[in-house]
């Protein structure tokens, strides 16, 4: 991707054996556990799809809890990596992390500081 300019091959969340494990526990997709996750703390949830059966899915998130136990397991997966860093080209040709100075930007990544 081109979002990812480190170069880093990462694991796809979805398959993490912790979410995975909770997944089968729960009897939910990996995918409904993490959306479930971010309803559970609050968060606006904009899920992205093409694919009528992942829309269908997400769906899937309502008339259901994580446990305590569980919030906790998906709270301990933060790796402090962003797996997608939106990058901008500027009118100048310039090029810059989209959301960088944004104040809810946590990460303390710059391109070429390493």
């Amino acid at each position: 991707s081109p979002d990812l300019p480190w170069g880093a091959k990462l694991p796809h969340i979805l398959a993490d054996p912790t979410l995975q494990a909770i997944s089968s526990r729960v009897g939910h997709s990996s995918a409904q556990v993490v959306l479930r996750w971010q309803v559970q703390r609050g968060v606006g949830v904009i899920p992205k799809s093409v694919i009528q059966t992942e829309l269908s899915d997400n769906l899937g998130v309502w008339g259901w809890e994580l446990s305590k136990e569980d919030m906790e397991l998906v709270d301990g997966l933060e790796t402090g990596v962003r797996k997608i860093v939106p990058i901008i080209k500027m009118a100048d040709g310039s090029v810059q992390i989209r959301d960088e100075t944004d104040e809810n930007y946590p990460f303390g990544f710059v391109e070429g500081e390493q």
